[in-house]
């Protein structure tokens, strides 16, 4: 194994993600330290990018699109059955809800400028125009939430309560936060 992310999705669950690139095909193992398992989720596909639900038994996933020249977002539930969300954003601008494990919450851009994802936006040639909106993996509902404008989101994180996420704007790094409900 060489150049996968490393990220401890539980206290015996270590998830190791090839790096994406919308021209190398990326892989998702998980390694149970309990057992010394090493087990495949994914491989063979375009642009990668992997988020694990809190609970590690359910993850989304994204893959580049060559057809459409975007990444296309799906969710995979604990049982294994995959559902394309039919979103057009990358897995690492969506966070899991602390307390629903049906809510993510995702960076999304209505139109998102057509290129190689992720490598175009990781360099900056591309900048897109988003908002967030909470989906619900398992209908599929989708709600807008009213931010009042738009963003190049990074780094999107959410309280342990839910009660706020937060994120940084890509173009000058600047920390921003958004109270979840009333």
């Amino acid at each position: 194994f060489q150049d996968f992310l490393l990220n401890w999705t539980s206290n015996e669950t270590i998830a190791l993600v090839s790096r994406p690139s919308g021209t190398a095909e990326g892989f998702y193992f998980t390694y149970d330290t309990r057992a010394g398992l090493l087990k495949k989720k994914l491989g063979d596909i375009l642009g990668l990018e992997v988020k694990a639900a809190p609970d590690t038994r359910s993850f989304l996933y994204s893959a580049y699109d060559t057809g459409i020249r975007a990444p296309r977002l799906y969710w995979v539930s604990d049982t294994g059955t995959t559902q394309n969300l039919e979103v057009r954003t990358m897995a690492s601008r969506c966070v899991f809800s602390s307390i629903d494990r049906a809510v993510v919450y995702c960076a999304l851009d209505a139109n998102p400028p057509k290129g190689l994802y992720p490598d175009e936006w990781l360099q900056g040639v591309i900048e897109l125009k988003e908002l967030i909106w909470k989906i619900n993996v398992k209908t599929g509902e989708k709600t807008l939430l009213p931010l009042g404008r738009f963003f190049d989101i990074e780094q999107l994180e959410i309280s342990k309560d839910d009660r706020f996420l937060y994120f940084t704007e890509k173009e000058n790094n600047s920390l921003w936060s958004y109270k979840l409900g009333d």
